[in-house]
C-alpha cells in the first residue's frame, strides 16, 4: 500500500539541559533524569486570523536513579496551545498541558528485553 503523504520538512532542536524559560520548579525536576524522551504525536490545528489554536498528543518518557536501581517515569497527555504571530513567526502564547496518565517502572537493570530481540524478531 502506498502512503497517504510525505513529510517534506522536518526541523529539530537539540537542547543540552533544561530550556531556561522552564519554571525552576521544572528545571529542578528534570535534572534529577539521566535520560530523557520526549515524542509528539497528532495535532489538531485550527487557524483563525493572527492565532492558532493546536492541541498535540505526547508521551515523555524520563529514566531517575532509585538508589542502586533505576527507574523510568512515563507520562502521556496532550498539549493545548494558542499560539500568535510575531514578527512572521509562530509563538506560544499560552500552553496548558492535561496529563492524561502516569506510570512508574522500576528495576529496569532487570529487564530482559534488548535491541538484538527486535533485530531477531525483524529477520
Amino acid at each position: 500500500m502506498a502512503p497517504i503523504g510525505t513529510i517534506q520538512h522536518v526541523t529539530m532542536a537539540f537542547i543540552l539541559g533544561p530550556e531556561p524559560g522552564l519554571p525552576p520548579r521544572w528545571r529542578r525536576g528534570l535534572l534529577t533524569y539521566t535520560q530523557t524522551k520526549h515524542v509528539l504525536g497528532q495535532s489538531n490545528i485550527e487557524v483563525a486570523g493572527a492565532f492558532v489554536t493546536s492541541e498535540t498528543y505526547f508521551v515523555a518518557y524520563h529514566v531517575r536513579p532509585d538508589g542502586a536501581c533505576s527507574c523510568l517515569d512515563v507520562a502521556a497527555g496532550r498539549y493545548v496551545d494558542l499560539l500568535e504571530q510575531r514578527q512572521n513567526e509562530w509563538r506560544i502564547k499560552d500552553r496548558t498541558v492535561v496529563i492524561e496518565w502516569t506510570e512508574t517502572r522500576a528495576g529496569l537493570e532487570n529487564a530482559t528485553l534488548s535491541v538484538n530481540d527486535f533485530y531477531t524478531w525483524l529477520s
